[in-house]
């Protein structure tokens, strides 16, 4: 732990004498291991580092996991915690659009709301005219795009791994869809 502190300081001393500082708040420290036993026994050793108020020390104690350039890290380094928060986020992310996409009426009144037009005017011209697609064909659009992408992974990737089998097989469509025939297939039905 002595070079990580020292190694510490030499980073701050030098940033300090080019007129820049740490933030603070992003000071984490995970001591990644091998070892599956013997991770909750004690405490892991924490690090004394120097703060911008010059003198004062702060001490930075090990954490679980760690959120590093988006991506969540745990000591093992299997990134169980990663997918749990980003299936979660995703989760959240498909009820609010669930919700919004439930919402013709706000669409209507936002559209209105643009175009200045009266309640009674007809959705579709004041779609056509901001050039705003229905909110059902943009999601389907953008649910196809998404499915796409997760079909170009490879099988053995951790996404794919945590799929449940009843959804792999409807994450490969044949190719990109095509919004303009997508808004033709809308004026057809």
């Amino acid at each position: 732990m002595q070079m990580v502190e020292i190694a510490f300081k030499e980073a701050h001393c030098w940033l300090t004498s080019r007129g820049l500082r740490l933030d603070q708040v992003k000071n984490d420290l995970i001591h990644f291991t091998r070892s599956t036993r013997g991770r909750h026994t004690g405490a892991s050793p924490s690090v004394t580092i120097p703060t911008n108020i010059p003198g004062k020390l702060k001490t930075v104690e090990p954490a679980k996991s760690i959120r590093y350039l988006g991506i969540w890290l745990n000591s093992q380094l299997n990134f169980n915690e990663h997918i749990q928060k980003t299936t979660t986020k995703a989760m959240s992310a498909t009820y609010a659009l669930s919700i919004l996409g439930n919402s013709m009426t706000t669409q209507n009144h936002c559209l209105c709301m643009i175009t200045g037009a009266f309640h009674t005017t007809n959705i579709a011209v004041m779609e056509i005219e901001v050039s705003i697609p229905p909110i059902n064909l943009w999601m389907d659009y953008h649910l196809e795009m998404e499915a796409l992408q997760m079909s170009s992974l490879p099988k053995d990737h951790l996404i794919i791994c945590h799929i449940y089998p009843e959804q792999c097989k409807h994450i490969q469509p044949p190719s990109p869809p095509c919004y303009h025939h997508t808004m033709k297939q809308r004026d057809t039905d």
